[in-house]
C-alpha cells in the first residue's frame, strides 16, 4: 500500500481547488488547498510536518521563487 501523500495546492481559482481537492482526496491523498499564498506560507512556516508536494499554481509578487526555497 502506497503511503498518503500531503499535498498544498494554491491557486486563484476556487472552482480549480475544489476540483483539485475533490480528485486528489479521492485517490487516497490528504490535501490542503489556499487561495491566499500569504496564509500557506503562515502554515508552512508554523508547522512542523511539511507537506509532500506543493501545487503553486498562482501569481504570488511579495513571493519570489529564492524565498520560496528558502523555506
Amino acid at each position: 500500500m502506497k503511503k498518503k501523500k500531503t499535498i498544498y495546492y494554491l491557486d486563484d481559482d476556487h472552482e480549480d481547488l475544489g476540483f483539485f481537492k475533490e480528485i486528489t482526496e479521492e485517490l487516497g491523498h490528504n490535501v490542503k488547498v489556499f487561495s491566499d499564498g500569504r496564509k500557506m506560507l503562515l502554515v508552512l512556516e508554523i508547522q512542523a510536518e511539511k507537506p509532500d508536494v506543493i501545487f503553486w499554481i498562482f501569481t504570488c509578487p511579495f513571493l519570489t521563487v529564492r524565498k520560496f526555497w528558502k523555506l
